[in-house]
């Protein structure tokens, strides 16, 4: 391995590669090369480096030798020197009581680039955690599950019906830190790979322990692929949320998978040298951590069950991330029963362990982990914006009247969620920016060159979308004139471009713009009559794979798009709607800077807080809501983006739609085409509001005041309270 092999081995070892700036430069320079490795894994490229891999690729012994890459090479280097042996980070000089302690977060999913195990927002905002942690220097630690094939893979064939694949990360019988940038941790005492041991109904299920390096934080993955598991217990940690199962083994398996992330992570921390000050638990999936925790402390300080907890609850905190039914993780109670008491059993007696199963029954007959994280936090426990902690302080209040509980479950806070900016900013806009003396300086970018920028990262949303799309029509068989015809149609950057991304849950109305078919086609003549620029709505997401109304959707949108295109060739018109297979951390980056419009229209108040749309925004995409989420604290209408509708809470989807469609055409359309001069090829006032929306939202829904919230309502007190 060549002495440059061996230093971007050892950048890209690292996830601070996927948001560093300097990184960005190197592998831009590198792109080229990746279409021969997974995607976006720039790791797996040099961990195998060998006379015939990539890395010997003759544009790789090319750039090798060009002194303006190797200045980038060693600029990235000493930017990772800096960035990782930092002594004082801004947060322990802000907070001195954080110097020496350690906070433990758990999360069933986190986003990353290379490391694809996350399904939708939940995991995206536990990556964004990750980084603004590592950014602000807070003394980390996270849990999680390496699943091997990660979240499914999604196709969609020519008649717009989706099939779900999957494909492992890492080629069956490879070493993993070969293809992924992983280290097996090593036990502290026999030094050797850490394995945890789980009690799970009638046997042990054991987990090894992988340490990802998020910049400064620690993320522990355990994974249950081990020889020593029994066949079906090694593919516990194999997937995300979904198995081959039918329904009914499909939920023992998921109960399986968090009583492996709780139990087995805790036990993970303690045996690889970790000592957390405080417990975060992100989202109910991770509950059961609370009965590990409960055991170590019983353990280690020899008390009993009822003295233990005392001090236990007040050392964890928790956040809830939806109010809908679904999205609170239950399971059937006697199932529970029967997979926990060997574990139980270890710890407490019959009595101790029927008081503690009761905190998650629920009035249904149903373990609700949600219930059971919300009694044991004591620290804080949260919403994730404004509107959902009210919401979630109503929704919960009947535990309040629950009797013995271990601490009360009321009050439920708010912290808004919000995004690691340096992830999701396009970085020729971070760079412009920068040029012009920060955010706060922005109405002293000139319009045309900010929207100069936009239409060149809609035109790279636009070859992404291509690309895409080709490779779909490809494997679909369809041939290579037939491709040439479709691509051709494809609309130009001076279209006005409608994005819509996210999971496809009913909540999230994704069709809502689609309904009423021939409204929407009639509008688009109109709005393509009075302005001569074609219309196009763009679409992408993924429901859970069995989640069939969530696949039917998508099939809508493919027969919309078709007969669409009919309506167009029979009017003379241009408009358009496609669906863009494979959402993904990639894609989205793509629609969130090249799109115009940003919609986005849930039931309220269903949308807990909802990440997309701030990342759109802070690339200057106006985002066109309903008054949900996180919305009625980052969008004025008019000045930063527009709000329609009621979402629900008083309205139809007929009238939200009706709204939808008025102001489009009274409000968002004359503005984007108001062309005062004839000369300008942009609105004034369009750019505008890209202005205000860049520079809104960057400066409140930013990881760094998300993050101190969490260190002042969260880990403060948890650190304070004593063990």
């Amino acid at each position: 391995m060549s002495s440059l092999d061996q230093k971007l081995r050892t950048l890209t070892a690292n996830y601070w590669t996927e948001w560093s700036p300097e990184m960005r430069a190197v592998l831009d320079s590198i792109g080229p090369l990746i279409n021969a490795h997974p995607p976006r894994n720039y790791y797996s490229l040099f961990a195998q480096a060998t006379d015939n891999s990539p890395s010997s690729h003759p544009k790789m012994i090319e750039l090798s030798q060009r002194s303006d890459f190797l200045e980038k090479a060693d600029l990235a280097c000493k930017a990772y020197e800096k960035y990782v042996e930092s002594a004082k980070a801004s947060c322990q000089k802000l907070y001195p009581e954080l110097q020496g302690k350690q906070i433990a977060y758990f999360s069933m999913e986190y986003g990353f680039d290379t490391l694809p195990i996350y399904s939708g927002g939940l995991g995206i905002l536990s990556g964004d955690h990750l980084r603004g942690a590592s950014d602000l220097g807070i003394p980390l630690v996270a849990v999680g599950l390496l699943y091997l094939e990660g979240y499914y893979e999604q196709n969609v064939d020519l008649e717009g019906h989706m099939r779900v694949s999957y494909e492992s990360l890492v080629p069956p019988g490879k070493d993993v830190k070969n293809y992924l940038p992983l280290e097996s941790v090593q036990s502290l005492l026999e030094k050797t790979p850490l394995i945890v041991e789980v009690p799970i109904g009638n046997r042990t299920v054991k987990a090894q322990v992988w340490v990802a390096k998020i910049g400064r934080v620690d993320l522990l993955l355990l994974d249950t692929n081990l020889q020593e598991n029994d066949v079906n217990d090694r593919s516990i940690s194999q997937r995300l949320y979904a198995s081959k199962k039918p329904r009914e083994d499909e939920r023992q398996r998921r109960l399986e998978q968090e009583m492996i992330l709780g139990v087995g992570g805790v036990k993970a921390l303690y045996k690889a040298g970790y000592h957390p000050d405080a417990f975060h638990l992100n989202e109910g999936h991770a509950a059961f951590a609370c009965f590990e925790i409960l055991r170590h402390v019983m353990s280690s300080q020899k008390l009993a069950m009822d003295s233990a907890l005392k001090s236990v609850c007040h050392k964890i905190g928790f956040t809830t991330h939806t109010p809908v039914p679904e999205g609170n993780e239950r399971f059937d109670f006697n199932l529970v029963v029967s997979q926990l008491k060997s574990y139980l059993d270890t710890f407490l007696d019959i009595k101790e362990s029927t008081k503690l199963l009761a905190w998650g029954k629920n009035t249904g007959n149903l373990f609700d982990m949600t219930q059971l994280a919300l009694l044991f936090s004591g620290a804080f426990r949260n919403g994730v914006s404004q509107l959902h902690g009210d919401i979630c302080q109503t929704m919960w209040a009947h535990l309040a009247e629950l009797p013995n509980k271990p601490v009360n479950p009321l009050p439920i806070g708010a912290i808004t969620n919000a995004i690691h900016i340096p992830y999701w900013q396009q970085p020729s806009l971070a760079r412009m920016l920068d040029e012009f003396g920060g955010v706060e300086k922005i109405l002293e970018i000139p319009g045309q060159t900010l929207w100069s920028l936009h239409q060149q990262l809609k035109q790279q949303m636009l070859d992404a979308v291509k690309s895409r799309m080709t490779t779909c029509w490809k494997r679909e068989g369809l041939l290579p004139d037939d491709i040439s015809l479709r691509v051709n149609k494809f609309p130009s950057k001076d279209s006005l471009m409608i994005g819509f991304a996210r999971r496809f849950a009913a909540y999230k109305r994704v069709t809502l713009i689609l309904d009423d078919e021939e409204y929407l086609f009639e509008f688009l003549e109109r709005m393509y009559q009075k302005y001569k620029t074609p219309i196009s709505l763009l679409f992408a997401g993924k429901p859970h794979p069995d989640n069939y109304p969530g696949r039917n959707r998508i099939h809508q949108i493919w027969d919309v798009s078709r007969r669409l295109e009919e309506y167009c060739l029979k009017k003379g018109i241009e408009a358009s709607v496609y669906f863009i297979e494979g959402y993904d951390i990639e894609l989205a980056r793509y629609l969130e800077s090249g799109c115009d419009l940003w919609l986005n229209n849930p039931t309220r108040p269903l949308e807990a807080s909802g990440t997309s749309g701030m990342k759109a925004g802070i690339n200057g995409v106006l985002n066109l809501s309903i008054n949900d989420g996180w919305v009625p604290e980052g969008i004025r209408h008019g000045l930063n983006g527009w709000i329609f509708g009621k979402g629900g809470e008083d309205t139809t989807n007929n009238e939200d739609r009706e709204e939808l469609f008025r102001v489009l055409e009274k409000e968002v359309f004359p503005v984007f085409f108001s062309r005062p001069l004839k000369a300008n090829t942009f609105s004034p006032e369009w750019v505008k509001m890209m202005m205000s929306s860049i520079s809104s939202i960057m400066q409140f829904f930013n990881t760094e005041r998300m993050l101190r919230e969490y260190i002042e309502k969260m880990y403060l007190p948890a650190i304070r309270a004593k063990f």
